[in-house]
């Protein structure tokens, strides 16, 4: 083994080498040519163990040549930072496309890139070492980005067959081919792109593209079609006695078409939006399940009601049903229901709970034939019949569940955050307030109830309540041993609430403070220009606000009371007059700064 002596210059190290007899010339110009350059190289030892870069290796316009790893990945590092800063340039059918990297999450991977230079890459011919770093990007989204691009500067583009339900009718779009980007070799040209000179554009090959689907695939699909829409279909359960009709139209509206591998289009029913098409229908094809229950003859006996299991039906089943329907001469088919969830009482668990009486009613009216009035009287169905055991906590809220059209509600005027709104499901207050004059009557525990915002001459000041999803609520406890029926009933004008039960000899008296803290409305002036400034008109005329305390008190037949006390206030409501704009003061929402014209003397006598 030979071993060169350390002095003040770098050393070389030739381990593990062993020379047998003299060297030949030859070797010695080897050996040497080697120790110079090792020399020269500024550090021997990252020259030896190939730690700096290849000479003449340029990133772009940076040269890597003889660097460390270390100043290396920094020096890639910036690259990547500046260049991914600066959008794409590609020339497509002599139009210039811009891409923005961040746009197809193009990212530059600096430890591979370096790896790539470390190993080395073939010359180019002017003898650099040219690196196309390495790098990743979005496939979808460069996707994207050339669609766009292609959009943008080839006027012959492609036209995909399409096959879609339109103005009550089928409609096509005939296929023809035309000018697209090439796809293949595009990571090619990305880097390209990546080292070119800023400003530089690439150039993007065009070929000509045939469509995916073909004229007779077309033809194919706009059949099948025709025949799922050509007229109405008709689903009937006969075990049910249910009958469900879809229209040409809704047919129509459910039309899916999907293209597959290969170009084929293949026709089908959208199964997700099928149940929301069907609306209110849906309410006759599905059932919610029927706790046993009693139902209150005119002579005021219970008449036992057998429980009942729900049933739903699945949008898939749905679908291929229409679909099988439809090729049937008739048009017919089988309405198949899914079994739905089971009741929670049955009849051996009701007889026993003591229902013999009527514990209180309440009723409250209203106006014929509003939407609000379907709310109130969906929301009366829900309930209409339930039994709460006893001992048990009832929420209004999580018994009727949100209040959607697909629930059954309709958009109807509503109060939210102290404003009159339209929200779906408008009305209810009404039938809380029905609700909670019943419950308060009874005497059963209330454990949460809020009142309106404003006072409504239809509901007893301070014993009323209003309703929203989650919140507000109406929850009470059934504090007796025995079972409570609700039973519902409404006409055209009114809503009543009856409960039953065991009254247990408890007797409940309420009552009213007067009225205490009380508001007088706020003013709002609304500017009106055509005024004359020494007049106004009222738009609304406002109303105090005040508060009360309600009470109520409950005795036991052991001779204990409870007592309730509630604190109720009621909002002022603004009153709203409009003047000219002169007549609003500074800081007013209004306020124009304008000055009130003089009067002519006796104009205003």
């Amino acid at each position: 083994m030979g071993m060169l002596s350390r002095s003040a210059h770098p050393t070389v190290a030739l381990n593990s080498v062993s020379f047998r007899g003299r060297l030949r010339p030859v070797q010695i110009a080897l050996v040497a040519a080697g120790l110079v350059g090792a020399l020269t190289a500024g550090g021997t030892w990252h020259w030896l163990r190939g730690e700096r870069l290849p000479f003449h290796t340029w990133l772009a316009e940076r040269s890597l040549g003889g660097v460390t790893r270390k100043a290396a990945v920094a020096s890639v590092s910036e690259f990547a930072k500046l260049r991914l800063g600066e959008p794409l340039l590609f020339s497509v059918g002599g139009g210039l496309c811009r891409i923005e990297p961040k746009a197809i999450g193009l990212v530059l991977d600096v430890e591979g890139s370096v790896a790539l230079a470390r190993a080395g890459i073939a010359r180019d011919r002017d003898g650099r070492r040219s690196l196309v770093p390495k790098f990743r990007f979005e496939r979808a989204a460069l996707e994207q980005a050339l669609d766009h691009c292609e959009a943008e500067h080839l006027k012959a583009r492609p036209v995909e067959a399409e096959l879609r339900w339109e103005h009550r009718k089928l409609v096509t779009t005939e296929p023809r081919p035309g000018q697209a980007i090439a796809r293949l070799g595009i990571e090619g040209r990305i880097g390209g792109a990546l080292v070119a000179p800023l400003g530089t554009a690439i150039t993007l090959s065009v070929v000509t593209r045939a469509p995916a689907t073909s004229a007779a695939q077309l033809a194919t699909a706009l059949e099948r079609a025709e025949q799922l829409t050509s007229a109405s279909v008709v689903l009937r359960s006969e075990t049910e006695k249910v009958t469900l009709r879809f229209s040409r139209q809704e047919l129509g509206r459910l039309l899916k078409v999907t293209r597959q591998p290969g170009g084929a289009l293949q026709i089908g029913l959208a199964s997700s939006e099928l149940l929301a098409l069907m609306g209110t229908r849906r309410f006759v094809l599905e059932r919610r399940p029927r706790d046993a229950t009693f139902r209150v003859l005119a002579d005021g006996k219970f008449e036992p009601v057998a429980e009942q299991d729900g049933r739903s039906v699945r949008p898939e089943t749905l679908a291929t049903a229409i679909e099988s329907a439809a090729l049937t001469p008739e048009r017919r088919g089988e309405l198949v229901f899914e079994p739905g969830q089971a009741p929670r009482l049955k009849q051996a668990d009701v007889d026993p709970l003591k229902i013999h009486e009527l514990l209180a009613a309440f009723s409250t009216h209203h106006a014929c034939c509003q939407p609000r009035v379907q709310n109130i009287h969906r929301i009366a169905d829900l309930l209409n019949g339930v039994i709460v055991l006893p001992g048990e906590t009832f929420s209004v809220n999580e018994r009727v569940g949100p209040r959607t059209t697909e629930n059954g509600f309709v958009p109807a005027p509503s109060i939210g955050d102290g404003e009159f709104v339209e929200t779906v499901g408008g009305g209810v207050s009404q039938f809380a307030t029905t609700f909670y004059n019943a419950v308060l009557r009874a005497g059963f525990e209330i454990l949460e109830s809020k009142p309106h915002s404003y006072w409504f001459e239809r509901y007893p000041m301070g014993h009323e309540a209003t309703l929203s999803y989650p919140h507000p609520d109406l929850v009470f406890k059934n504090d007796s041993s025995a079972g409570l029926l609700i039973v519902t009933s409404y006409d055209e004008r009114s809503i009543t609430v009856r409960l039953y039960g065991d009254r247990e000899g408890r007797q409940v008296t309420f009552g009213i403070s007067g009225q205490f803290d009380v508001e007088l409305p706020p003013l709002e002036l609304l500017p009106n220009p055509t005024l004359d400034p020494e007049k106004s008109k009222t738009k609304e005329g406002g109303r105090i606000g005040w508060s009360v305390y309600a009470t109520r008190t409950v005795v036991f037949a052991d001779g204990k009371r409870r007592d309730d006390k509630r604190k109720v206030t009621y909002k002022a409501k603004v009153r709203r007059m409009e003047v000219h704009p002169c007549k609003i003061p500074r800081g007013e929402l209004g306020y124009t700064g304008e000055r009130c014209p003089k009067s002519e003397p006796g104009e205003h006598e």
